[in-house]
């Protein structure tokens, strides 16, 4: 296959696994830890650091950006994704998340 073709395969691969992903809603409101996630993700694969990121870190970084770019809200609760977007593993000194390649 040439390398055209399998890039196409990759974009759509890519757009297909963006279209499933379930973003909460309730009416007009529309909770942004996903979509913030799938760049924050991208952002790391740019820059070429590690798919294995302590859960703690994650969770800071997130919650930093739903206060920046975020609705206000009372708290906020920047819980992992369980539709592929990252994996919760456990090891021996922490829980870490693999980030979606």
């Amino acid at each position: 296959m040439s390398g055209a073709g399998t890039e196409d395969l990759k974009t759509n691969e890519a757009l297909r696994f963006l279209d499933r992903i379930i973003v909460w809603k309730r009416g007009d409101e529309r909770a942004p830890h996903k979509p913030l996630l799938v760049l924050y993700a991208l952002a790391k694969c740019l820059r070429g650091d590690a798919r294995m990121v302590p859960f703690d870190v994650v969770d800071e970084d997130l919650r930093r950006l739903l206060l920046e770019f975020g609705p206000p809200r009372q708290s906020c609760h920047p819980a992992t994704s369980n539709d592929g977007l990252a994996e919760n593993h456990q090891t021996t000194s922490m829980d870490v998340l693999l980030l979606a390649s």
